[in-house]
């Protein structure tokens, strides 16, 4: 059971690596968004978001 538990996690692990790095780059891209400079500038400004104003 051991190394079947064994096997399975390393599955596990591999696909949870792979989904990461997507994610990771897709959210990078969000960043590059009007609505993602908004929600940081009304932060900075403590002021609630205009989004989709650009």
């Amino acid at each position: 059971i051991r190394w079947t538990k064994l096997s399975i996690n390393q599955i596990v692990k591999d696909r949870v690596n792979m989904l990461l790095e997507a994610s990771m780059a897709l959210e990078q891209v969000t960043f590059e968004t009007a609505d993602h400079k908004e929600a940081t500038m009304s932060f900075k400004e403590k002021r609630k978001p205009k989004f989709g104003q650009s």
